[in-house]
């Protein structure tokens, strides 16, 4: 029984990335979310498709995968991840997402933006393929940057947390709070960021604590400038 136990928690961790799904919310939440248009700079849909082609073909995935189907493109790039293995995808992905990044130019946060791309949506396109999609993104921004280092030098115990039932319930209260409370988004992604920087503090270090908060701040940064991430035992938002 234990071997059965032990393979098959190997096997959560292994097909495991910390590439989390925050926008896994119906549409009418996410269409009380407020959205602020990019300033100053205007998106190239040309330069913005090629761009996205160029990012799929480094990683392999489908070439008709884009923002229009961003669930289904976050699926892609976490089994892109996993499939080229654990740090090593890891490292590959933050390579592609550099290149992406570089290739707008001073374009990036006009095109990778709810913004944006809500106002290209047809009457059948979602509100979660959208914020999916720059979720992603804004995710990845921080740990191929900023939380890089211990991303990488801490990827399996990192993962092995992120996957546990104490991170997952993090995530359902979450989930169970904005779905009930959506004009709250925020204070909800502000305890959230607590829950896991308490247990990550707990875990693993004073660090690391705040390498969780800042990940899951990243992807409401956009909306919610008032999360903060110190490196501190007693976090609060």
């Amino acid at each position: 029984m234990r071997v059965v136990l032990f393979f098959f928690a190997f096997i959560s961790i292994a097909s495991a990335v910390f590439i989390d799904d925050f926008f896994n919310l119906p549409d009418h939440v996410l269409a009380r979310i407020p959205l602020f248009a990019p300033e100053g700079v205007s998106c190239n849909d040309v330069k913005f498709k090629y761009c996205q082609a160029e990012f799929n073909k480094a990683l392999n995935i489908d070439q008709s995968l884009t923002w229009r189907n961003g669930t289904d493109f976050l699926k892609a790039v976490k089994k892109a991840i996993v499939s080229n293995g654990t740090d090593i995808g890891f490292i590959g992905t933050c390579q592609a997402r550099k290149s992406f990044y570089n290739c707008f130019g001073d374009t990036y946060s006009a095109c990778v933006n709810n913004y944006y791309l809500i106002s290209k949506m047809s009457s059948s396109d979602k509100l979660s393929n959208a914020y999916r999609y720059t979720g992603i993104f804004k995710e990845l921004d921080f740990v191929c940057n900023g939380g890089f280092e211990i991303a990488i030098n801490e990827y399996s115990t990192i993962i092995g947390l992120d996957t546990s039932t104490t991170a997952i319930q993090c995530m359902n209260t979450f989930d169970s709070s904005i779905t009930h409370e959506s004009a709250q988004i925020c204070k909800a992604a502000g305890t959230f960021s607590t829950c896991l920087q308490n247990y990550f503090n707990q875990q693993l270090g004073l660090v690391e604590g705040w390498w969780a908060c800042e990940k899951t701040r990243s992807a409401f940064a956009e909306t919610c400038s008032q999360i903060r991430c110190l490196v501190t035992s007693t976090p609060s938002n």
